[in-house]
């Protein structure tokens, strides 16, 4: 036993197999505004942000994020984003879900977002017109970063999908 357990202490002093922050890179990623709604083994992490009122113009906040062994931006970090939906095509095939991602006109979001020096994320604004958006199909927009000023993209959450559903008109507490 004391062989055992002497083995298994100098494992501890070891310093082959132990992570050193200075050898990792930082990614910029999507930032879990609001929990994710996929499994872990899930192509994509899926967001349900909000359930949308029918109204002419509604809101909801997603965010940038600057992950890694640095802990804060050493400087302004300037990040692209664009629609991705190929995202939503992808994972209706490798999951079986039914999102549709909705017209371009039905939507907005800054296609640049700056994540300031000394900070770790940034959040933005995604403006949707709920009246325009059919609201018997299930509406998701996926989001994608294509590049970033410092740090690599992440190959995990730098694509994601944000299912957006009507609330229905006939939701409610009915008397009989």
């Amino acid at each position: 036993t004391f062989l055992l357990a002497m083995t298994f202490t100098s494992c501890l002093k070891d310093d082959k197999y132990a992570l050193d922050p200075s050898e990792g890179i930082n990614v910029i990623e999507f930032l879990n505004v609001t929990a994710p709604v996929t499994g872990y083994n899930d192509p994509y992490v899926v967001y349900v942000p909000t359930t949308l009122e029918v109204v002419p113009e509604a809101e909801f906040t997603i965010g940038i994020n600057y992950a890694g062994p640095v802990d804060l931006a050493p400087q302004d970090i300037t990040v692209q984003l664009s629609e991705a939906p190929e995202a939503i095509t992808d994972n209706n095939t490798k999951t079986g879900s039914s999102f549709v991602h909705p017209a371009s006109s039905t939507f907005e979001f800054p296609s640049s977002v700056v994540i300031k020096k000394g900070e770790k994320t940034a959040l933005v604004t995604v403006k949707v017109k709920p009246t325009q958006l059919n609201p018997t199909v299930s509406n998701a927009i996926g989001l994608k970063i294509t590049s970033t000023s410092l740090g690599e993209i992440s190959g995990n959450v730098g694509k994601v999908i944000y299912s957006i559903p009507i609330k229905s008109i006939w939701l409610g507490t009915y008397n009989y």
